[in-house]
């Protein structure tokens, strides 16, 4: 991908962005850019917006470039610590220099095997979220089950361990709560 998105492309898509951005900001987005799609090879699937955890780009220390960037309608940064790098490349890049590659919907079988099958991952979302093996197996089970019945795609397993990670944060919790509710129906005799 790297071999696409050019200089004349970031140029570009700073002279559109909102206001006016600064040299730090836009070495920090053309890094970040180039730490996502390092390795990548120019197919549709790999040309889309991309998101990264703050902790993966150290956002306490460049906290004012993210806001600037933000500002600056090139990215979003999210409650949950994720900064969303919109796809705007897309824009200025040849697509026809993309390759299409037809994605594939993982089974759940697999996509739980992908996910129990490294002891290292199990203890670092074990360790991550406070909970037993136990919890993070049936939260696999749930998610694996889930991305199917969507019909998920997923282009590697790294794909489908970030999801789960993030995906873990907003459904630790998820479990029924009975409502109580006091409130009388309109039109209800007392």
């Amino acid at each position: 991908m790297i071999e696409l998105i050019t200089l004349s492309t970031i140029k570009k898509i700073f002279n559109n962005a909102n206001c006016e951005v600064s040299s730090m900001s836009k070495m920090l987005y053309v890094n970040c850019l180039m730490h996502h799609f390092g390795d990548l090879s120019p197919i549709e699937e790999n040309s889309v917006g991309f998101e990264l955890l703050d902790t993966e780009v150290k956002f306490n220390v460049f906290k004012k470039n993210f806001q600037e960037l933000k500002k600056a309608g090139i990215l979003e940064i999210n409650f949950d610590g994720t900064i969303v790098f919109f796809p705007l490349w897309l824009r200025y890049i040849d697509k026809s220099l993309l390759t299409k590659k037809p994605s594939v919907v993982v089974d759940n079988q697999k996509i739980e095997r992908v996910l129990n099958e490294s002891q290292a991952f199990l203890d670092l979302v074990c360790m991550k979220h406070s909970i037993t093996i136990l919890s993070a197996r049936n939260l696999i089970k749930r998610f694996s089950y889930e991305q199917y019945a969507l019909g998920k795609h997923h282009p590697n397993e790294n794909e489908i361990k970030n999801h789960f990670l993030n995906w873990v944060k907003f459904n630790l919790n998820n479990e029924k709560k009975i409502v109580k509710s006091n409130a009388k129906i309109l039109g209800d005799k007392i």
